[in-house]
């Protein structure tokens, strides 16, 4: 059986368009090669410098005048909130008490400042 004329031009075709998807397929991946190669970032360590600490500060006269901060009590149990990530919101009775403080998760009517 022969080949006919439209056979064989169809294979042709055929041929080109592979040869074509071929060498676009490999631009492509040179490209993505070049771009990775460009995009490779060196990590320089910074120097770690040895830290010198001076003991005679520790007897400069002026430590003795400084003051402690107070001591803050633990809380107790009315202090507590349920949801300590809820902002605190004042009541509508008295929004000077700090004890009475409500959170936005309570039951009691709250009114935004």
């Amino acid at each position: 059986m022969a080949i006919t004329f439209e056979e064989k031009s169809n294979i042709g075709k055929n041929i080109t368009v592979l040869a074509i998807l071929v060498l676009l397929l490999a631009g492509t991946g040179f490209l993505a090669w070049k771009l990775l190669q460009s995009t490779q970032v060196e990590t320089v360590a910074a120097p770690v410098n040895n830290v010198q600490i001076d003991k005679k500060v520790l007897s400069d006269p002026r430590i003795a005048s400084l003051e402690l901060f107070p001591e803050i009590p633990p809380a107790t149990v009315g202090d507590v909130r349920q949801n300590p990530f809820v902002k605190y919101v004042a009541p509508l009775e008295d929004k000077t008490k700090s004890a009475d403080l409500k959170t936005e998760d309570s039951q009691t009517p709250v009114v935004q400042p």
